[in-house]
């Protein structure tokens, strides 16, 4: 017996064998399948496929300029981006099915909470997702700096968006290439 979680519906229970587990692979054989089941799954699998051609991201700053700033300029590098003012929201994204987001950046100031917990978080839950700090003002000196101000918050962070419109442009398209890298 395999409970699934599917969507609106809730929970529901399918009988299944597993035929292959590993860390990072699960490989199931259902028995017949109710037409309804069969379609959410297959909607899953299409929102995942999709989700590689077209990274998804999410932008959580509770400035609405900058964060609308940043969300088109992962548009335009070539991701779907989706924009939360708060924490909160953002994980409610996260959370939601067939999101497969790849990507969140991050406010150095945050509302609900800070962004180390808000990181700490999406680390716990979402290994997998790629962190940025979106910082709020540009740092005096060499790049390390703005790394070694975002490393304070979280250590899974690995892109710095400074406030800049040329530099942040540059710093989301590293963002979205390390997004799209395996592993």
């Amino acid at each position: 017996m395999i409970e699934m979680e599917i969507g609106v519906r809730g929970w529901i229970a399918v009988d299944g064998i597993i035929r292959r587990c590993s860390i990072d692979e699960l490989v199931i054989r259902f028995a017949p399948l109710a037409a309804e089941v069969e379609d959410v799954i297959e909607d899953e699998v299409l929102a995942a496929i999709e989700a590689t051609r077209r990274p998804r991201m999410i932008v959580v700053d509770r400035h609405p300029d900058r964060r609308r700033r940043v969300a088109d300029k992962l548009r335009a590098a070539g991701c779907e981006s989706y924009e939360a003012s708060t924490p909160l929201e953002a994980i409610d994204l996260l959370e939601r099915p067939r999101s497969h987001i790849k990507g969140v950046a991050v406010a150095e100031t945050l509302t609900q909470t800070g962004a180390n917990e808000f990181c700490d978080f999406v680390g716990q839950t979402n290994p997998r997702i790629k962190l940025a700090l979106i910082t709020e003002t540009l740092a005096e000196g060499t790049l390390d700096r703005p790394i070694e101000r975002a490393h304070r918050i979280s250590e899974r962070i690995s892109t710095v968006v400074p406030p800049d419109e040329d530099t942040m442009e540059i710093s989301i398209r590293g963002f979205v290439e390390s997004v799209a890298e395996p592993g």
